[in-house]
């Protein structure tokens, strides 16, 4: 899915939602679109980084209603703080533990 072989695929299906002038600078997230992408495992994915030590929310209207899980490798019984990492589908609310990168997806291509 990570896969995208011109800079035409990357600018029609990689944002940054929730950036801009009211970002929160200690979150980044990244959305990549999977829909109609052959080989694409899912229909989306959502990566967020916090460096912040401390948990951080991110408040995205535009993903309310659509069903968000932890990518598999962070369902794992291993995975550090997966617990602490959320996913509202009904706000489009994600809560991220600090000093965290974790993956959601969502639907499977």
């Amino acid at each position: 899915m990570l896969r995208l072989a011109t800079a035409a695929q990357i600018q029609q299906r990689v944002s940054f939602p929730g950036s801009g002038p009211g970002q929160n600078p200690l979150l980044v997230a990244t959305r990549i679109d999977g829909q109609g992408l052959p080989g694409a495992g899912f229909k989306a994915v959502m990566s967020f980084i916090n460096v912040a030590p401390t948990a951080q929310t991110l408040d995205l209207p535009e993903e309310a209603g659509t069903v968000w899980r932890l990518h598999p490798v962070h369902r794992s019984a291993s995975a550090a703080d997966r617990r602490a990492a959320q996913a509202r589908a009904v706000a489009g609310r994600f809560t991220v533990p600090g000093r965290t990168a974790v993956v959601f997806v969502s639907d499977q291509a």
